[in-house]
């Protein structure tokens, strides 16, 4: 008898964030959506948000190509929903809270590549990311490459159930940065 020591393929994880606006509607064609997304697994995932203001979802896939085929029919979707929900966009003109992964960085290049300073623990916010506007590398980057950059407010990282945080951010832990362009592009940014 042989033993097979092969190991399985590997997959290709990515996430999509989704504005609040536009959640029930992806729910409604959840089935519709995953059944366009061949060979590719997608979920939804927990955002980790006090606020609950965007979801998120999960992509994998054995087959890289099937996933950046899902990812373009996907962003062709949600844009399409975006629009006919009237979303908010950015002074861009992309879709504010939507975006796909493009990476991580650890918490102190993140605060020394857009030059943010601590800020007090009594801050409070509405806002689900976090205010890039006085980041002069975050400003020049969207306006040259027509993208929003969208990482996820300190303030806001942690999960809430029944009006109770049980899980508080971590200050130290990597950010993960979204693009809000054409998954297609994400590799060439």
């Amino acid at each position: 008898t042989t033993i097979s020591t092969a190991s399985p393929a590997p997959f290709h994880t990515t996430e999509v964030i989704i504005p609040r606006i536009i959640v029930d509607e992806v729910k409604k064609k959840y089935f519709t959506l995953k059944g366009y997304c061949y060979n590719t697994e997608v979920s939804f995932s927990h955002s980790d948000s006090k606020s609950k203001q965007f979801a998120k979802m999960t992509l994998s896939a054995e087959v890289r190509a099937d996933l950046e085929r899902a990812l373009e029919y996907l962003n062709t979707e949600l844009t399409q929903m975006c629009l006919l929900a009237g979303a908010p966009t950015t002074s861009i003109g992309v879709y504010k809270d939507l975006g796909f992964l493009a990476g991580q960085m650890s918490a102190d290049d993140f605060r020394h590549l857009f030059l943010l300073g601590r800020r007090s623990a009594s801050k409070t916010t509405t806002e689900c990311s976090e205010d890039l506007r006085g980041s002069t590398f975050a400003k020049s980057f969207e306006e040259a490459n027509r993208c929003s950059i969208w990482v996820q407010a300190e303030e806001d990282m942690g999960r809430v159930s029944h009006n109770r945080i049980i899980n508080e951010a971590d200050p130290n832990k990597p950010r993960k940065i979204y693009f809000g362009v054409a998954p297609s592009r994400i590799d060439t940014l």
